[in-house]
């Protein structure tokens, strides 16, 4: 019998699993330990089935489950000056499920997951989003339609020094030659070209840099922030007149993924330094198409300004005043619908207060006497104006159109009274007035008024 060294029986391997899968191979496998010194162990994934935890009857629809969440939130609190306070937050979250079934001699596996990340896009809050008149002409979205073809440049460009894989449903004439465009493009309407446009455009960013792969890692959490600043009620003059006057401005912007499910016959080009590329199988002609491998169906951003900026005064007198300016976007990329829906609200608030103090009254008491009631009446008034308007864009055709929208007035006053320790008396009226965008729809009015009575009751 032949004797070989252990060099030469790994030679012979090695040759064996060229021949049969080519110079480069995948190999599924899962950490059966991993030591202190960082060695890692793996093992079969068809562990599960040996031991008899995944059945092979094809009646059993019942998968094997598996979840993995990840959640990374820091904030960070500044003072570099007193009375200046600055809280910064960054969060990202990522969660992940997999169902797997044992059937047909073959593991089937499914991933479906969420995603969101803080990112700052100010440098496109206040561009204009047009009128009915220039049909909501924007300079994000022309710029977005501009990122789209640089975009499908890059994602093909990925794919033209690779090789099919040597595996799943590629054919037999296709394993281990390289990647030929007649076979399959990259699509611009895909979620691997749409969504870094999307990003680029809606955050400001250059499109040749921002990364392609939509499921930012913790390095790309950009922060977002709260700032409060009281030192004005410091000055002299200022602290003669006011008990108190506060600035406050906050920001939040958050990149989110709504859902998103893996193909069921995606695989991984053979391209050790980039996961994220591969192929899957086009449904009529059966040839190999580049794509990432998770469907995407929509992304969404984000932003609030709450307010942009806002000032809370209190004077030595008990009159106070409140003057706030609030702004929101939301922007929501539909993949499958090749659509854009924008979401624009712009808020404007005025408020005063005013405390009357030790305002007293004669009460009768049980037994039939009186009792005096002596305690400060608070009265209140907030005016505010909502501008909503929701646009829809329709990549393919150009067209973008106003889906609703409204202009809302709203008056609330109100006066609170103690009468007691368990008795709270409060006088309201609320007013709102709403005028539509869109000739669809109808003004409306609602006026609300009444007493509301809070009783505490207590042993």
């Amino acid at each position: 019998m032949k004797q070989y060294t252990l060099s030469e029986l790994c030679q012979a391997i090695e040759q064996v699993l060229q021949f049969e899968l080519g110079d480069t191979y995948w190999v599924r496998a899962e950490i059966a330990s991993l030591t202190e010194r960082g060695h890692c162990y793996m093992e079969l994934v068809e562990k599960a089935k040996n031991n008899g935890w995944l059945s092979g009857d094809t009646t059993v629809v019942q998968p094997a489950s598996r979840t993995m969440t990840n959640d990374f939130d820091v904030k960070v609190t500044l003072e570099p000056f007193p009375g200046f306070k600055i809280q910064v937050n960054g969060k990202r979250y990522a969660a992940e499920s997999s169902s797997v079934i044992y059937s047909f001699d073959q593991l089937q596996e499914n991933m479906t997951g969420s995603f969101n990340i803080t990112q700052v896009a100010i440098g496109t809050a206040f561009h204009k989003i047009g009128t009915a008149d220039d049909n909501f002409a924007s300079e994000t979205f022309s710029q977005f339609l501009t990122n789209r073809d640089i975009m499908t440049g890059r994602v093909q460009e990925q794919y033209e020094n690779l090789v099919y894989p040597n595996a799943g449903f590629i054919p037999m004439d296709l394993r281990g030659k390289k990647y030929d465009r007649k076979h399959g493009v990259v699509g611009n309407n895909t979620a691997d070209v749409l969504v870094p446009a999307f990003l680029a455009a809606y955050t400001g960013r250059d499109p040749y840099s921002v990364k392609l792969n939509p499921f930012m890692s913790l390095l790309q959490i950009l922060p977002n922030w709260s700032v409060t600043f009281d030192g004005l009620g410091k000055l002299p003059w200022m602290r003669d007149n006011f008990k108190s006057v506060n600035l406050t401005h906050a920001y939040t912007c958050k990149y989110a993924i709504g859902s998103y499910s893996s193909y069921s016959t995606w695989i991984p080009a053979d391209d050790l330094s980039n996961k994220h590329v591969g192929f899957i199988r086009d449904v009529e002609t059966e040839n190999p198409i580049p794509s990432s491998a998770y469907d995407i169906s929509s992304v969404t951003l984000s932003e609030n300004f709450s307010p942009l900026i806002g000032v809370n005064m209190t004077m030595k007198n008990s009159l106070s005043a409140k003057v706030e300016y609030r702004k929101q976007r939301n922007v929501s990329l539909n993949i499958n619908s090749v659509q854009i829906s924008e979401g624009h609200t712009n808020e404007f608030v005025i408020g005063a207060g005013y405390t009357i103090k030790d305002l007293s009254f004669i009460a009768k008491s049980k037994g039939g006497g009186q009792k005096k009631v002596s305690n400060d009446l608070k009265l209140n008034v907030d005016v505010s104006y909502k501008d909503i308007k929701t646009l829809l864009r329709k990549v393919e055709e150009g067209i973008t159109q106003a889906s609703s929208g409204n202009r809302v007035l709203g008056i609330k006053i109100s006066a609170d009274y103690v009468l007691s320790q368990k008795i709270n008396l409060q006088l309201f009226y609320d007013h709102q007035g709403t005028t539509p965008l869109i000739s669809s729809s109808y003004p409306t009015k609602a006026d609300n008024f009444g007493i509301n009575i809070k009783l505490m009751l207590t042993r």
